[in-house]
């Protein structure tokens, strides 16, 4: 049986049905408590409503002078009224669980139908910043956290969201790992991120994962662990403290750009096997004929990196072209060149 075919979430119609349904029972014992004591003790409509709703309740204010008819008629609605709305609560109750339990399933589904995709573990801060590039990018991701109130704020969002543990095994499965582009490991805890590291690499020997690093020392364990990448907010936020008083305009300049959609843009492009950058130099290749951009660097299979590279500096598959300029000719340029 499918994914899709096992679900079958509330929908609007059948909720409306479902709420309609516990309102008529209780109305109705509403109704004829009302009626029932303006008969047996000739009350005006108020009066007669305000006692059936606190013989219902069970609050109880004394009998009010009721009659013998009276007494009888409020056992019947003490045994049935009490009978309903307990009912009534039992079936609020399992309707609020079922919603819930209908979104997990909506969002699991969700995730198993992504492909190329990015896991990011951990909605802190860091984690948001992250999943709002993304979005801004329209790159697919979805995103794990144990904490349901952050799990909550990300669906808010309109993010595919799942509250679980993501140092097991098939949780991260059920994100359907084995098609994703990369793991981000950003939970606040290394112990959690070597762990979540270890499984997914044992899942996915090729997977791109990055991984948060509260303390040094837990980079390099991060690194056998399988990180791909490891990031230290820390470490990197004393580098650019530093960056920022000894080259502030620098700094300024890249920084500007980073946030700007509008200025420079610096992408990687890579040379695959049989792209039209393939077996070329710069000199032959489209670049030749897009002076608007800069090349960087090249990066190499073999971890090397070429600065700044010559105009016949030759271009192979496997090979990550490090480009500059504006975003419109950037995204055109790694369209044709694909």
């Amino acid at each position: 049986m499918s994914a899709s075919s096992s679900i079958s979430p509330l929908q609007p119609k059948t909720l409306r049905q479902r709420v309609l349904r516990l309102c008529i029972p209780m109305l109705a014992v509403l109704a004829i408590g009302t009626f029932g004591f303006m008969w047996t003790d000739s009350w005006p409509f108020e009066r007669a409503l305000y006692f059936t709703i606190i013989t219902i309740t069970t609050v109880g204010y004394g009998d009010e002078n009721l009659s013998v008819a009276g007494h009888r008629f409020t056992l019947i609605v003490i045994i049935i009224g009490i009978g309903t709305f307990t009912y009534a609560i039992g079936q609020v109750v399992q309707l609020v669980v079922e919603r819930q339990l209908d979104w997990e399933r909506i969002m699991h589904r969700k995730a198993l139908a992504l492909s190329d995709h990015f896991i990011v573990v951990g909605f802190g801060q860091i984690g948001q910043t992250v999943c709002e590039s993304l979005h801004r990018e329209s790159i697919p991701f979805v995103v794990l956290d144990r904490d349901s109130t952050l799990i909550e704020r990300a669906a808010h969002h309109g993010y595919i969201a799942i509250a679980d543990d993501a140092t097991h095994d098939e949780v991260l499965e059920s994100c359907n790992i084995h098609r994703a582009r990369g793991v981000a490991c950003l939970t606040t805890s290394d112990a959690n991120n070597i762990v979540i590291t270890l499984s997914a690499r044992a899942l996915c020997p090729d997977l791109f994962i990055i991984s948060r690093a509260e303390d040094l020392d837990a980079a390099g364990k991060l690194k056998h662990a399988g990180a791909t990448r490891v990031i230290s907010p820390l470490h990197n936020g004393a580098i650019a403290v530093t960056n920022t008083i000894l080259r502030p305009h620098a700094v300024d300049f890249l920084d500007q750009n980073a946030e700007s959609t509008q200025g420079l843009e610096f992408s990687q492009l890579p040379v695959r096997p049989g792209s039209a950058l393939d077996g070329t130099t710069l000199a032959q290749s489209l670049i030749a004929t897009t002076p608007e951009l800069v090349i960087v660097a090249i990066r190499h299979p073999d971890g090397t990196t070429e600065i700044n590279p010559t105009p016949e500096a030759p271009l192979t598959a496997g090979d990550t072209l490090i480009i500059a300029g504006d975003p419109g000719t950037v995204v055109d340029f790694c369209a044709d060149a694909a």
